[in-house]
């Protein structure tokens, strides 16, 4: 059996999945998941995981986008980041500790524009 390599394998699952619903995502990848059992290459998931993002953020611009903030977002702005980052995955999380604003992280970039961030970043200054 000939060798497949990690970015053969990721675009592989790229391809598959590109255009499809999320049921049929669901079924391609649960198949390219007993497909890598079969093959005994399981190990190789995350690597090809890793790939597959990368592959994505190609075609696509941006794979996910994180937001972080003190209270909910609104359906508005939830809607807002659905139509912007249409082809990225959008994770929102609630962090109690945050005293106002948020931390967006798209992808590898993050944006700290919290009320504590600013403060670090004006005593940062102040110091200099």
């Amino acid at each position: 059996m000939a060798k497949i390599s990690t970015k053969q394998y990721a675009k592989a699952l790229f391809d598959a999945t590109e255009g499809k619903s999320e049921k049929e995502v669901d079924e391609v990848t649960k198949a390219f998941a007993q497909i890598l059992h079969e093959r005994q290459e399981l190990h190789r998931a995350q690597e090809i995981a890793r790939v597959f993002k990368s592959i994505w953020k190609r075609v696509y611009g941006v794979s996910e986008v994180r937001v972080e903030t003190a209270e909910p977002i609104s359906e508005t702005m939830l809607k807002e980041l659905k139509k912007r980052y249409a082809k990225a995955d959008i994770v929102h999380e609630v962090n109690d500790s945050l005293i106002g604003g948020a931390i967006v992280q798209i992808d590898d970039t993050r944006i700290d524009s919290t009320i504590s961030g600013a403060l670090t970043q004006l005593k940062q200054t102040l110091s200099r």
